[in-house]
């Protein structure tokens, strides 16, 4: 599993202060700045996430990242 941070809808400066001030530096993060990725996604708010699976199913919620995917993701690397 690849884990890649997707900010947006916000300056660029912004978004970097969000990644530095959550300690989020290690994994990489690819900015939207059309947010056209949130749109597709209905990504609404910053602490909304996304995995889609390489079958292409999703799984979805609000909040922190469950810390099982972010282990597995560290993991695979």
């Amino acid at each position: 599993m690849t884990l890649i941070g997707i900010p947006g809808k916000d300056s660029r400066d912004d978004m970097v202060r969000f990644v530095s001030g959550f300690g989020l530096e290690n994994i990489p993060h690819l900015p939207d700045d059309s947010a056209g990725l949130w749109d597709k996604f209905d990504v609404k708010f910053v602490s909304y996430w996304v995995l889609v699976r390489t079958d292409g199913t999703e799984e979805r919620s609000a909040g922190a990242l469950p810390e099982h995917l972010v282990a597995d993701a560290l993991s695979a690397g």
